[in-house]
């Protein structure tokens, strides 16, 4: 199948006492508009086989953008698309930026493979693998972003769901040149409603942030993981907890964080007891506590509470 697409973004700005990336020391300030077309075409081919209680998927995809290039510039601030990732879930986006203060421009070629494995239980594998190459190299990603160059990293995922009581995900990142891994994340839950535990790792490689002219602003080596447990005591009452920690050298607790709900047709209460590790600049760590009540026909009140 083809899917045929075109768009026009406008964009007008005032802003003041934005950094010059040629001259830190120097700001720029006034008026600047920006009008960045771009068109493309996805194709998509998806191969279905059935065999005895499987059913088995193939699908080639490709992805061709074509879009001016050049279209950021130092005097439009970049407020929302400074922190960035790579990865499977937005190989195919228009525009991998999570905001409108830069947008990709370049003509580009995204294309990948997916495959999965289905079974009339429920129960499936799947796998994806991708790259991007564009036609010019980019300067508006940072450095070890896997997307500065020509070819781009290569990025995929692999699920594995036996049964409604276990699923896990691996997601990775791999360089184009030597198949480093640069980020790999791993996703695990396995149990029942009525106890459900859930593990959570990612491990990524250093990584610059977007346009920042601040070097204590560049993503450090990430190594984390993170385990929860749930439960549904009852069809309405439900309790929770979970923590967070930094595997890193020096590193140590992130988060902890306990909760218990209750919710009917009409009503429903949550609470929610944080606690935060966190130390940068002006940050200490932090006892949160947040209420919620939401009455259905009605709205919602929420309340929280912060002690240092």
């Amino acid at each position: 199948t083809y899917r045929f697409f075109a768009s026009l973004q406008t964009d007008a700005y005032l802003a003041s006492d934005v950094v010059d990336s040629d001259a830190p020391n120097r700001t720029l300030s006034g008026f600047s508009y920006r009008v960045f077309p771009q068109a493309g075409v996805d194709w998509r081919l998806p191969l279905a086989r059935k065999d005895g209680r499987f059913t088995q998927i193939v699908e080639p995809m490709v992805g061709i953008i074509l879009a001016p290039d050049g279209k950021n510039t130092d005097r439009i601030p970049n407020e929302d698309s400074i922190n960035f990732e790579f990865d499977d879930t937005n190989l195919f986006s228009r525009n991998r930026f999570g905001g409108i203060d830069r947008v990709e421009g370049g003509p580009r070629v995204n294309y990948g493979l997916s495959s999965g494995v289905f079974g009339l239980g429920g129960g499936f594998s799947s796998f994806f693998i991708g790259q991007s190459y564009r036609l010019d190299e980019s300067d508006d990603f940072g450095a070890d972003s896997g997307l500065d160059e020509h070819f781009s990293d290569i990025v995929g995922r692999i699920r594995v769901r036996p049964g409604r009581h276990v699923d896990a995900l691996y997601r990775f990142r791999l360089g184009k040149d030597d198949f480093t891994a640069r980020r790999n994340e791993v996703s695990a839950s396995m149990g029942a409603p009525w106890l459900r535990l859930q593990i959570d790792y990612l491990s990524i490689d250093q990584q610059n942030l977007i346009d920042s002219q601040d070097p204590q602003d560049d993503f450090r080596d990430r190594e984390e993981i993170a385990l929860a447990l749930h439960s549904e005591i009852t069809d309405r009452w439900k309790i929770g907890a979970s923590t967070r920690r930094d595997l890193n050298s020096g590193g140590g607790s992130l988060r902890h964080r306990l909760f218990f709900s209750y919710e009917d047709d009409c009503f429903e209460f949550r609470t929610d007891y944080s606690r935060t590790f966190t130390r940068d600049r002006d940050v200490a760590p932090t006892d949160t506590i947040l209420f919620r009540v939401v009455l259905k026909t009605l709205g919602e009140v929420q309340t929280s509470s912060g002690v240092n």
